[in-house]
C-alpha cells in the first residue's frame, strides 16, 4: 500500500504542473507559446527569467520534499523514496490534469537527484553547467543529467535495479528533448552564455 500511495501521490504531485498552473492563472497556457511545453525554461521565455527560476525551484522542491517524506515510511519498503521521485518526474512530463502534455521533467529530476544523493547532485550540476557554458545550449545540461544520473548512481550504490529505474525515466526525458536537437540542427535553438541570439 505504501508503494501505491507514494507512486500515485508522486505522479499526481508532478501532474500539478507548476508552469501550467501559473500560466493559466495569468490567462496564458504556456504550451501554446514559446517552445510549447509546460516547463520552467519556457516560462522564462514567456514571463521572464525571474519567473522561470521561481517555477524551476518549486519543481525541484516538490520532488525533493516528496523523497524525504517517502523516506519516513520506507522501512521495509526499499526504493520507495526513489520511485516516488521518479513518479513525480513522469507526472511533470505527462500530467493527467493537463492532457498528459507537460514539461520535460528536468527540474523534477534535479529535485529527485538532490533528495536521493546531494553529493551526486553537486557533481552533476557542475558538469551540466559546464557543458551548458561550453556549448551554449540548455539541452546539453539536460542530456548530461539524464545520462549520467543512472550511471553514477549505479557506480555509487552498485544497485542495478536503481540503474534500470532511473535509466527508464531518463530515456523518456531524452525522447522529450528531441525537438531541442532538431532546433539546434536548424539553428533556431535558444543559446545561453552568449550575446548572440539564435536565428
Amino acid at each position: 500500500m505504501r508503494y501505491l500511495f507514494f507512486i500515485i501521490g508522486g505522479y499526481l504531485l508532478g501532474s500539478a504542473n507548476t508552469s501550467c498552473l501559473f500560466g493559466l492563472s495569468h490567462g496564458c497556457d504556456p504550451r501554446e507559446y514559446g517552445t510549447k511545453n509546460g516547463g520552467a525554461t519556457n516560462m522564462g521565455y514567456i514571463f521572464g527569467a525571474k519567473t522561470g527560476i521561481i517555477i524551476a525551484l518549486i519543481d525541484v522542491l516538490k520532488a525533493f520534499l516528496l523523497i524525504h517524506l517517502a523516506r519516513l515510511f520506507s522501512a521495509n519498503a526499499p526504493y520507495l523514496d526513489l520511485l516516488s521521485g521518479l513518479a513525480c518526474v513522469l507526472g511533470h512530463i505527462f500530467p493527467i490534469f493537463f492532457d498528459f502534455h507537460g514539461g520535460k521533467g528536468l527540474a523534477a529530476l534535479a529535485g529527485t537527484i538532490l533528495g536521493t544523493d546531494p553529493y551526486l547532485f553537486v557533481i552533476l550540476a557542475i558538469i551540466a553547467l559546464g557543458l551548458m557554458y561550453i556549448t551554449h545550449y540548455g539541452v546539453a545540461a539536460a542530456t548530461s543529467a539524464c545520462i549520467l544520473f543512472p550511471v553514477l548512481l549505479q557506480l555509487r550504490t552498485g544497485d542495478w535495479l536503481c540503474f534500470l529505474m532511473t535509466m527508464a525515466v531518463s530515456l523518456v526525458m531524452l525522447y522529450k528533448h528531441i525537438p531541442n536537437f532538431k532546433r539546434i540542427s536548424e539553428g533556431s535553438e535558444v543559446r545561453f552564455f552568449t550575446k548572440d541570439e539564435a536565428e
